[in-house]
């Protein structure tokens, strides 16, 4: 993957979370993953494809759960492949919910099969 599609996901921390993630104006896709996780190596690409086409729209963002594991099971991820969430600022609340709604943008290539 080129360094142009990894800067469009944003690296999330402990520290940068509530900032990037639940403070957002716009919709934010967290993968929660792990460097050893064969299906989030699968998965990264894609994402980072997606991320520049809805620029502005949704936000992309990860989080390594070996890096930050008490966050990363806040938010329900206990296996780092099983877990891709959708947070939005209108569904940020101080208790999250275990799982969020997939999510389609009006106008958006994305197509349900």
């Amino acid at each position: 993957m080129d360094n142009d599609n990894m800067k469009n996901m944003i690296e999330l921390t402990e520290t940068n979370f509530e900032t990037e993630v639940l403070q957002a104006s716009v919709p934010v896709v967290v993968d929660f993953y792990a460097p050893w996780c064969g299906p989030c190596k699968m998965l990264a690409p894609i994402l980072e494809q997606l991320a520049p086409q809805f620029e502005g729209r949704v936000k992309f963002a990860k989080l390594n759960v070996d890096e930050a594991p008490e966050l990363a099971g806040r938010y329900g991820s206990t296996s780092a492949h099983h877990h891709r969430r959708r947070f939005s600022p209108q569904l940020a609340s101080s208790t999250p919910s275990p799982s969020l709604s997939p999510f389609r943008i009006p106008g958006s290539p994305l197509r349900r099969r």
